[in-house]
């Protein structure tokens, strides 16, 4: 009897032993086949991230290149009109040119002892004769209505920058 039980035993850790190399191979097996799965699912997940992600980039990129051809185009027109009305402008002469004098040679030789730099001006100040009559209160009402039309020209200017601000934010890309 004492055969079979260490028999029984034995066939039992043997037993034990398979079934313990069959669990280990068959969760082997599942955790191989699970990772396989989450990888092919991250890098689904990753590449339809990456498409979303540079279609949304070459969106942006197009709006960017359309905002400046835009800008662009504003330029050489304000360029244009800018030239028209210089060329309209014929005979405005740049300071410090003689319109009938046009050969340079005579006018260097002219000025080659003249001292270069800003011409001077010479501004005299307005004597003010200060009259014990005078009237410092019509003065004191000029400079408040004044001083109003300054905040009144302010506030508006405020006004236009906040309308700019919106329509801009209007044209951002988002």
């Amino acid at each position: 009897m004492a055969e079979t039980s260490v028999g029984a035993v034995s066939l039992e850790l043997e037993v034990e032993a398979k079934l313990e190399d069959d669990i280990k191979k068959s969760a082997s097996e599942m955790a191989d086949k699970i990772q396989k799965q989450v990888s092919v699912m991250n890098n689904d997940i990753f590449k339809d991230f990456r498409s979303t992600i540079t279609h949304s980039l070459g969106k942006v990129q197009e709006a960017i290149k359309n905002s400046f051809d835009a800008i662009k185009l504003e330029m050489r027109v304000f360029l244009e009109e800018m030239s028209t009305m210089i060329k309209s402008m014929g005979n405005i002469q740049m300071p410090g040119t003689d319109g009938a004098n046009t050969n340079p040679n005579n006018s260097s030789k002219a000025s080659a002892n003249a001292i270069r730099g800003p011409p001077s001006v010479s501004i005299r100040k307005p004597k003010i004769k200060f009259d014990p009559q005078f009237d410092t209160e019509m003065f004191k009402q000029k400079y408040v209505e004044l001083e109003q039309m300054m905040d009144m020209y302010d506030n508006k200017i405020l006004l236009k920058q906040g309308q700019r601000k919106k329509v801009l934010s209007g044209y951002s890309v988002g």
